[in-house]
């Protein structure tokens, strides 16, 4: 049985990691409600393990450092500000 998860994740530029059970599909990444909360949902396999992830979030024009393996997950507007999400894969 899959399930969908939502957890809580910083704003702005940098890099941070998070601990998501394995496997997991993340979905999107948005503000709920307005709240100021920045918040993924993710998509999983019930009962799964956990394992930690390193995501990267860069701002429009901002430079990507060659040599990451990175996938796209979503972007978020704060502001004035355009912010994109990726995840990297060792």
């Amino acid at each position: 049985m899959r399930v969908i998860h939502k957890q809580q994740i910083p704003l702005g530029p940098g890099e941070f990691s998070i601990t998501l059970p394995r496997g997991a599909v993340i979905l999107d990444v948005q503000r709920q409600n307005n709240s100021g909360n920045l918040c993924m949902w993710y998509l999983l396999a019930a009962g799964a393990a956990y394992e930690e992830k390193k995501l990267y979030v860069f701002g429009t024009g901002q430079h990507i450092p060659d040599g990451l393996k990175l996938a796209y997950v979503a972007t978020y507007q704060e502001g004035g500000f355009v912010w994109h999400i990726f995840e990297e894969f060792v």
